[in-house]
């Protein structure tokens, strides 16, 4: 029997330590930690936000034809008894008009390494979102910082105490909130909203996270782009395909976008395929952000800060890590026509 994960980051990798003998495939033999990109850009060393390990196949995935189980990859085609989808998300700005031309983003190490040139230069930043990656971009922002965001506060979904918490941390080292705020359209220079028009030296966007196209342009059923399976982690549309991480979500359930969850999903998804029975059950034990130096965020649903929000994060980037270092002990090949 042939197993296929596509692709490498936390959730394919997970399935791939629990499943040794699937076959992984990924464009590049290292996956980047984005909730580090923002260490980049304060100035720590690029490699940081590196996790090695080694893909099975390297290739990049076109499409996947679930009714003949075949995939298409760069290098060829390959053929499946069992496929674990785990392709992550990309960040879509299309939909704000100027947004592409005028506008930054941090997905990569390309971009982390251009924002890194110019936060050098003490330049004022206006960044669109208000979730965990826009509140620990503007804590290490060294010019003028305003985050703008269309909901009611920052990082809303940890609850009041966080969301004031990391207001009340921002304004303090200078930086401006505003809230309720719709963008309508980036220009020059000139961020519009409802709320005025707002001046920026350099614009970044934090929001727009979509899960891969692959989903939606591979026919499976999907809400929001992400695949729908069951409480098994299959795909409603095929039994023996699997949706994990950020691109899947549950068909009466939801769970949210984070490297934990991913970890989890892989993971119970692998063993279900190896004949296993299990549901699964998102758990988010701990949600920790960084601004400056000031680390804070929720442990089991309750607010932490200090030091044991600090230990919390670093506890999971060393374990997240060290996971992900060990799909380097096994490869596989897998027939590419």
């Amino acid at each position: 029997m042939v197993t296929v994960i596509l692709g490498g980051g936390f959730a394919g990798v997970s399935a791939k330590l629990r499943c040794r003998e699937c076959v992984l495939v990924d464009k590049s033999d290292y996956f980047i930690n984005t909730s580090k990109l923002v260490d980049v850009v304060e100035g720590k060393n690029p490699e940081y936000c590196k996790i090695k390990r080694r893909a099975d196949i390297q290739a990049e995935v076109i499409s996947v034809n679930y009714r003949e189980r075949k995939i298409v990859i760069s290098e060829g085609q390959l053929h499946y008894d069992k496929l674990i989808v785990a392709l992550g998300y990309v960040q879509d700005v299309s939909r704000i008009k100027g947004a592409e031309k005028f506008g930054y983003r941090l997905s990569t190490m390309e971009e982390a390494m251009k924002l890194r040139e110019l936060n050098r230069k003490d330049k004022t930043a206006v960044i669109i979102g208000g979730g965990s990656l826009g509140v620990e971009l503007a804590g290490v922002w060294k010019g003028k910082v305003k985050i703008v965001e269309g909901g009611k506060g920052l990082v809303s979904f940890l609850g009041s105490e966080v969301s004031k918490y990391a207001e009340k941390k921002l304004t303090e080292s200078g930086g401006e909130v505003i809230v309720d705020a719709q963008v309508e359209e980036v220009k020059e220079r000139e961020l519009v909203t409802s709320q005025g028009t707002i001046p920026y030296d350099v614009l970044i966007i934090t929001i727009g996270i979509s899960p891969s196209p692959l989903i939606k342009n591979s026919g499976f059923q999907n809400k929001g782009g992400r695949m729908l399976v069951d409480k098994y982690l299959r795909s409603i549309d095929d039994e023996n395909v699997f949706g994990v991480g950020d691109c899947a979500v549950g068909n009466d359930y939801f769970w949210p976008m984070s490297a934990q969850i991913a970890l989890q999903s892989g993971e119970i998804a692998a063993q279900n395929i190896m004949g296993k029975n299990i549901e699964f059950t998102p758990k988010q034990e701990a949600v920790v952000l960084r601004i400056g130096q000031e680390y804070f965020g929720t442990f089991r649903g309750k607010f932490v800060q200090g030091k044991t929000a600090s230990l919390l994060k670093h506890l999971a980037i060393i374990n997240s890590n060290f996971r992900a270092s060990l799909s380097n002990f096994t490869q596989l090949t897998a027939p590419v026509t």
